[in-house]
Parts: structure tokens; sequence; C-alpha cells
């Protein structure tokens, strides 16, 4: 009879454990969840006040008093609609004439001497200047000599390189 009670003695303290732990794993629940339920009401008032403040900055009159007092721009006249499509200029002033997009100014061009010398804007260039030099292939990349914590060795690898016209690229 001994042991049958505390068979059953040691099922209640059981039973007991086991109503505690899942009480506090409710209560922790609950408490993660109004936690939760507190951050989504905060940002349903943060997007309550952005919304009334992006109503406020994008008021027409507001905007229409902004634009007048900041700005020189006013209401689209008759003159600067256009009605057809043939109304369109075809290119913009000082356009390619192939491209329709705008053309940057010359640079000036070096004469024989290498010396500079101010380009013609209207003419175009018939044959290339002499003094520019024929485009090259790049040198492919190789694993430097040096170790790369031998600085000299870098700085005079880096200079023979600037010395090709490379510019110390890789």
């Amino acid at each position: 009879m001994r042991t049958h009670a505390l068979v059953w003695l040691a099922l209640v303290v059981a039973a007991i454990g086991f109503l505690f732990y899942t009480s506090h794993q409710a209560e922790t629940l609950e408490a993660a969840l109004a936690g939760r339920d507190r951050a989504v009401i905060a940002e349903q008032e943060a997007i309550r006040v952005l919304r009334a403040e992006w109503a406020y900055l994008n008021e027409p009159t507001r905007l229409r008093e902004m634009a007048r007092r900041y700005t020189a721009l006013g209401p689209a006249l008759p003159g600067q609609v256009i009605a057809e499509l043939e109304d369109i200029p075809q290119a913009l002033p000082g356009a390619d004439a192939e491209s329709g997009l705008p053309v940057p100014p010359r640079k000036p061009a070096a004469d024989a001497g290498g010396a500079l010398v101010a380009a013609e804007e209207d003419a175009p260039p018939t044959t290339p200047p002499a003094a520019m030099p024929a485009p090259t292939r790049p040198r492919p990349a190789t694993a430097p000599a040096a170790q790369p914590n031998s600085v000299g060795l870098l700085l005079a690898d880096f200079r023979a390189r600037q010395a090709e016209g490379q510019g110390g690229r890789r």
C-alpha cells in the first residue's frame, strides 16, 4: 500500500510541476504578445502622423505659395504646350545630326611638337592628330614578384609601370 501511495504522490507532484511550467510559458507568451501589440499600435500611430504630415506637405495652396516665393515657375502658357507631334523639334541646337544627342565641345589638339593647339569649333577634323598615340592593348595582369609587405619592390614595379604609361594600374 505504501508503494501505491508513493506512486500516486509522485504523479501528483509531476502534474503540479507540469501545470506550473505550462502556466509560466503561457504568461511569457502573453507578455511577448502584449509587447508586439504595443509595437503595432505605435507603428500605426507613426503611420497616421506621417500621413498627416504628407497631406500637409502636399497641400496645393502651400505648394503654390512656395513655388511663387522660391522659384520663377508659373502656369504653362498656351505657346509652351505642344499639341501636335510634328511641333516637336527633331534635333537640339548643337546636337549631332546623326544621333540627335548634344555634342560636347572639342578638346584642344596637340601639334607634332606636343604643344596644345586650339581646335576650330565648327570645322570637323579631316585626319586624326599626329601626336596622339595609337591605342594599345592593356597588358594582362600578372602576380607581383614581391611579397605584399615588401613596399620597396612594389614601389619599383609601380614606377616601372608608370614609365610604360599604364599609371600603375593592373
